[in-house]
C-alpha cells in the first residue's frame, strides 16, 4: 500500500457500463481509495469519457459527494499513457482507456502519480465500475483551494454540478456508409458522441453503437433531427447528427445552421458545431465507372418537394447549354417519376442523343448496381431514389466499359508527352483562352458584314449577349469590329438617355422596342418610353409593357449612321430590352468602367459543330421511350 500524506489530493477516473447505480460506483471508489489508505476528503473531483456525461448513478454519486464532474473526448483520452490499454475498450468507446486516463488527464499526466491502476468491482445487479485514483502533485495545475484544473479543452465545474462545457454537435458525413471509406475523423466523431442522431437507413449502416442513445428518424423528418441535436447539445452532450455522402452536399450541414441561427445561436458563444466532411456520392459513384467529373461538372437535384420546378428546369437548360458533365441526385422516386423524363427531354435539346450516361446504384453498399448507356436510352434503365445518374459533355467517351471525360490535355500536347502544340506553351492559357475567343468574335463580325450584328453573333457563338458586346466594345476605341461599335453607359444615367431618345421622336416617327422576359419575346413599335418609379414603361396605344428597374444590370450604345440601338441587360449578360431610334438625338459617351460580368470562355465554336454534326448524323432510329 502507498503511504498517503495527510494533505494528498487525489482525481478519481472512473468507467462503468450503461445504468450502473450509484451504490456500486461507492462501492468500487471505496476499494480504491482502501487500496493506498485514502478518504474521501482526498478526493477533489471525478472524471469520465463524454459519453458518460448524462450517467445517472455517475451524475448522482457526484452531487451527493460534493464533487466537481470531468469529461473528455475519446480522442483525448486516447493519448494519455495508461499502464493498462484494453482493445475492447477500443472497440466499444474508441479509446483504449477510460478510469485510467481520465484520472491522469486531471491530475496532470504523470504516470508516477497514478497511484491506483484501474480496479473493476461488480454489483449484484451485474454492472461493472471501473476506478483509478491518480495524485495531484506540485507539477499539477491546481487553483487556490486545491482543485485541479482540466487541460484547455474542458471547463472547471462547480461542486457537485456538471460541468458547464458547452455541447456540441458533430454533423458527420459517412461517406458511403461502408467503414473502409469513412474518414478517420467521421469514425472518431461518431465515437467521441453520446448522441447518435440520423435517418434509420443510415444508422443502420454505422454497425455497434453501444453505450450511446441513439434517435432515428424517417425521411422528411430533418428538421426534427435538428431540433433533437440542439436539444441535446444545449444540455452539454455530444451529438452526431448523421449524412450520408458529404454533410455539405444536400446533407445536414446547412438545416442545421438555419435551425441554430433561427434559436439566437452565436458560432462563439453557444453550441460548438463542427462539419466533418465524408465522399460525396458524385465521387464514389463516379470512381465506380472511370473518371466520368475530369472537366467541368455541377450537380443538380431534380426533387422538387423544396424547390420549384421551372428553377430546377432553368438550371437543366443552363447546365446542358454551357456542356457541363452533370450529376442528378433524387433522379425519381415512387411518387416523382416525371421529372426524369423532362431532364433529359431538356437535354436533348443541346447533347448528342449517343452521350454516354452512367446510373450507379446503391454506391459500395449492398445491393450496388452500374448501368452504362446513353442519353437517348437512359430511361430504359432501373433509376429510383438511391439512383445517382451522371452524364457526359460533348467530350466525354466510353472504353472499355469506362466512362471518361477528358481534361484537355490531348488538345495541348499531342502525345501527352513532351512539348506542348505550336504557338502553345505550358503553363498558359489557350490560344483560344478568353482574350483570343473575343478576337474570334471580332474577326467574324467583321468577315460577315451582311449578317454582322451583335443577337446573330450571340446565337453562333451559344455566349450572352452581354458578352458579345464585351468583345466588340474592347476594339471600338481604337478600331469599329466590322463597322460595329458598342460603348457601355452608366446606368445612373438611364432615366436621362430614355428621355433624349423620346424627345429626339418626331411625331410621326416610332421607336422599334423588342422586350424580353419569363422565355417570351415581344417586339414591335411604340410611342412613349418613359422611366417611372422602379420601372421602364414602353407603349404605343393600347400596348402597355414594363421591366422591372433592379432588372437591369448593364446598359450599352451601339451608334450608327442612320439609327442607332440601345440595350438594356441583366446581370447574366440576357437581354431584358432593347430600343431602335432614328440617329437625330445625341447620347454623351462618357468613360464609364465595366462591371464584371459572367464570361463564357469556350476552346471552340460549338454552336457550328453541332449544326455540322447534326447534318451528318441522324438521330438513332428508335422509338422515344
Amino acid at each position: 500500500m502507498i503511504p498517503v500524506k495527510s494533505n494528498m489530493k487525489v482525481m478519481l477516473g472512473i468507467g462503468c457500463d450503461r445504468g450502473t447505480p450509484m451504490e456500486t460506483l461507492e462501492k468500487a471508489v471505496g476499494a480504491a481509495l482502501a487500496q493506498i489508505g485514502a478518504t474521501l476528503e482526498a478526493v477533489q473531483g471525478i472524471a469520465s469519457i463524454e459519453a458518460k456525461r448524462d450517467e445517472e448513478g455517475l451524475l448522482a454519486l457526484a452531487e451527493n459527494r460534493g464533487w466537481p464532474l470531468l469529461f473528455y473526448g475519446a480522442n483525448e483520452l486516447s493519448q494519455a499513457p495508461v499502464p493498462n490499454p484494453s482493445e475492447v475498450v477500443r472497440r466499444h468507446m474508441g479509446t483504449p482507456a477510460v478510469a485510467e486516463a481520465a484520472a491522469l488527464l486531471a491530475a496532470g499526466i504523470n504516470t508516477a502519480d497514478l497511484l491506483v491502476e484501474k480496479i473493476k468491482s461488480r454489483g449484484q445487479d451485474g454492472k461493472n465500475a471501473t476506478v483509478s485514483v491518480a495524485r495531484i502533485t506540485e507539477a499539477s495545475r491546481v487553483d487556490k483551494v486545491g482543485r485541479p484544473h482540466p487541460p484547455d479543452a474542458m471547463v472547471d465545474a462547480l461542486p457537485g454540478r456538471l460541468s458547464t462545457r458547452q455541447g456540441r454537435i458533430l454533423i458527420v458525413g459517412i461517406g458511403p456508409g461502408s467503414a473502409e471509406y469513412m474518414t478517420i475523423r467521421a469514425r472518431q466523431a461518431i465515437t467521441e458522441a453520446e448522441v447518435v442522431i440520423g435517418y434509420s437507413n443510415y444508422i443502420a449502416l454505422l454497425g455497434d453503437l453501444e453505450g450511446k442513445k441513439v434517435i432515428q428518424k424517417g425521411m422528411t423528418q430533418e428538421t426534427d433531427r435538428c431540433l433533437e441535436a440542439m436539444r441535446h447539445a444545449e444540455t452539454g452532450m455530444t451529438v452526431a447528427l448523421i449524412s450520408s455522402g458529404d454533410a455539405g452536399i444536400y446533407g445536414m450541414a446547412s438545416l442545421v445552421y438555419e435551425v441554430l441561427f433561427k434559436a439566437g445561436w452565436k458560432p462563439r458563444e453557444g453550441i460548438e458545431v463542427e462539419v466533418v466532411p465524408g465522399c460525396p456520392a458524385l465521387s464514389s459513384c463516379a470512381s465506380l465507372v472511370g473518371a466520368p467529373l475530369g472537366h467541368d461538372f455541377c450537380a443538380i437535384s431534380l426533387s422538387d418537394l423544396l424547390t420549384p420546378w421551372p428553377l430546377i428546369a432553368r438550371r437543366l437548360e443552363s447546365a446542358a447549354r454551357a456542356d457541363f458533365v452533370l450529376a442528378l441526385y433524387n433522379p425519381k422516386s415512387k411518387r416523382r417519376t416525371d421529372q426524369i423524363v423532362t431532364a433529359r427531354r431538356i437535354l436533348l435539346r443541346h447533347r448528342d442523343p449517343n452521350t454516354p450516361v452512367a446510373i450507379i446504384n446503391s454506391a459500395y453498399r449492398d445491393g450496388q448496381s452500374i448501368q452504362i448507356t446513353t442519353l437517348w436510352k437512359m430511361l430504359h434503365c432501373d433509376i429510383g431514389m438511391l439512383s445517382t445518374v451522371l452524364i457526359g459533355n460533348s467530350q466525354t467517351f466510353l472504353q472499355e466499359d469506362l466512362m471518361i471525360t477528358p481534361r484537355g490535355y490531348a488538345g495541348k500536347y499531342p502525345n501527352l508527352i513532351g512539348s506542348a502544340r505550336d504557338g502553345e506553351r505550358a503553363g498558359r492559357s489557350l490560344r483560344l483562352g478568353l482574350e483570343e475567343w473575343h478576337d474570334a468574335v471580332r474577326t467574324w463580325i467583321a468577315g460577315n458584314p451582311e449578317m454582322a450584328n451583335p443577337h446573330a453573333a450571340a446565337r453562333l457563338f451559344d455566349a450572352p449577349l452581354g458578352e458579345i458586346l464585351t468583345a466588340i466594345a474592347e476594339a471600338s476605341l481604337e478600331e469599329s469590329a466590322g463597322g460595329i461599335s458598342a460603348y457601355a453607359l452608366d446606368p445612373s444615367r438611364l432615366d436621362g438617355i430614355l428621355s433624349t431618345i423620346g424627345q429626339s421622336q418626331g411625331q410621326d416617327q416610332h421607336l422599334s422596342v423588342e422586350i424580353r422576359g419569363n422565355g417570351s419575346i415581344m417586339q414591335g413599335e411604340i410611342t412613349k418610353l418613359e422611366q417611372d418609379g422602379d420601372r421602364i414603361f414602353a407603349s404605343r396605344e393600347a400596348l402597355h409593357v414594363h421591366v422591372p428597374l433592379a432588372a437591369v444590370a448593364t446598359i450599352w450604345l451601339i451608334p450608327r449612321s442612320i439609327d442607332s440601338e440601345i440595350y438594356l441587360l441583366d446581370k447574366n449578360g440576357d437581354l431584358l430590352l432593347s430600343v431602335r431610334y432614328r440617329q437625330n438625338s445625341h447620347i454623351a459617351l462618357q468613360p464609364f468602367r465595366l462591371p464584371t460580368l459572367p464570361l463564357l470562355d469556350v476552346s471552340k465554336n460549338l454552336c457550328a459543330e453541332k449544326q455540322s454534326k447534326n447534318t451528318s448524323e441522324a438521330s438513332p432510329q428508335t422509338n422515344e421511350p
